[in-house]
């Protein structure tokens, strides 16, 4: 089945906008994940702050 050109366009803008969604829900997972990942760091420090001592 051929499509005309504005249908094209349309699922190209469709997939373009499926991928942005996707790319911005992963980069808010890996924010998420190092913020807790430097936060639990900071608690073990803090938890051994003697050792600077």
């Amino acid at each position: 089945m051929l499509m005309n050109g504005n249908e094209y366009i349309s699922v190209i803008q469709s997939i373009k906008s499926e991928i942005k969604s996707a790319q911005h829900k992963a980069a808010l997972s890996v924010n998420r994940e190092l913020i807790m990942l430097y936060y639990n760091i900071g608690i073990i420090i803090n938890e051994h702050k003697a050792w600077g001592n």
